[in-house]
């Protein structure tokens, strides 16, 4: 049984890499998301600037990656390739976004100035409350609020978004020779 879906899955890989791309990416970046609402409102870790910054590649993303696959499938394979080219360089962006994150977050380069200490306690009075609220400031983006592994979420992204931008040129190298081999 096991031997049989791995056959299946190898086919598929050889014989739709394109479709395999879109997919993966697609699905990916939507796990990610839902990672991040589930950390944000269930866990109640709240984003920071940086955070949200690097949630748009993966929103940008979704959508892209339904059209490839959508493409592909009514064998537009040069608009899917297009899109899976876009892919790329959105998930080199999230990389990007998720390293420079990770560097704010690991202290090696300096926070940008949108992201300032949060406010460390609440007034007791609604016009304490209404004029801290006031000049309150985002949630600090130099303080990871999760670490597993020695690795903070803007670090998992950008691994992540590196490991689905290879994979998509892996893919669009392998659709390209299957295409020029036919």
């Amino acid at each position: 049984m096991k031997n049989a879906i791995g056959m299946q899955a190898r086919n598929l890989l050889r014989k739709q890499p394109i479709k395999c791309a879109a997919a993966i990416t697609g699905v990916t970046s939507l796990a990610l998301i839902l990672g991040a609402f589930f950390f944000e409102f269930v866990i109640g870790l709240q984003p920071c600037p940086l955070c949200l910054q690097q949630r748009i590649p993966h929103y940008l993303a979704i959508p892209i990656a339904a059209l490839a696959f959508g493409l592909d499938r009514l064998d537009s394979r040069v608009g899917a390739r297009l899109l899976l080219i876009l892919l790329a360089i959105i998930m080199g962006v999230s990389f990007v976004l998720g390293g420079y994150h990770a560097l704010v977050e690991w202290k090696i380069i300096a926070r940008p100035e949108a992201c300032a200490d949060s406010l460390q306690a609440l007034p007791e009075t609604t016009e304490g409350l209404l004029k801290a609220l006031d000049g309150a400031k985002p949630v600090d983006c130099s303080v990871p609020p999760f670490v597993f592994l020695g690795l903070s979420l803007a670090g998992y992204n950008a691994i992540l978004s590196a490991l689905l931008a290879l994979l998509i040129v892996a893919f669009l190298w392998k659709s390209y020779r299957s295409f020029s081999e036919a």
